[in-house]
């Protein structure tokens, strides 16, 4: 990440990982949207929080949405964008 917020969060961790999941519906693509947008709400703080070079890891399900997640990422200044 290449943001430079260090007057405003002098205390920057160099990682930020989100586990987070949407309550489950039963619909798979259902879950996999609404866990996606926690994950790209998740994407906006830590563009804020993380300091050059800072680490953002989160999971999400499986979709074709997936793709957008990683172009955001990419736009936010992340070098390394990966799906493992």
């Amino acid at each position: 990440n290449n943001n430079n917020n260090t007057i405003l969060n002098p205390f920057q961790p160099h990682i930020i990982m989100s586990d987070m999941a949407a309550n489950f519906t039963g619909d798979q693509r259902t879950d996999a949207l609404r866990t996606l947008g926690l994950v790209e709400r998740a994407l906006d703080v830590s563009t804020v929080l993380l300091g050059e070079g800072g680490t953002f890891l989160a999971k999400c399900f499986s979709c074709p949405e997936e793709q957008g997640l990683r172009e955001a990422a990419t736009a936010a200044g992340f070098r390394n964008v990966r799906t493992v």
